[in-house]
């Protein structure tokens, strides 16, 4: 559920934001979502580096 919900996000803020310097900005607070998912027990570093 995670995953997708992340998914959905971003392909939302790509469609609807204009400017790039916006879309800069959802693509890194995506990447910090997205390290806060962990189906690892020590966490998530090496699927978003």
């Amino acid at each position: 559920m995670a995953m997708k919900e992340w998914c959905d996000n971003l392909n939302y803020k790509m469609k609807t934001l204009q400017d790039k310097e916006e879309k800069l900005k959802a693509i890194l607070e995506q990447h910090v979502l997205f390290e806060r998912i962990h189906p690892f027990s020590d966490g998530n570093g090496r699927v978003g580096c």
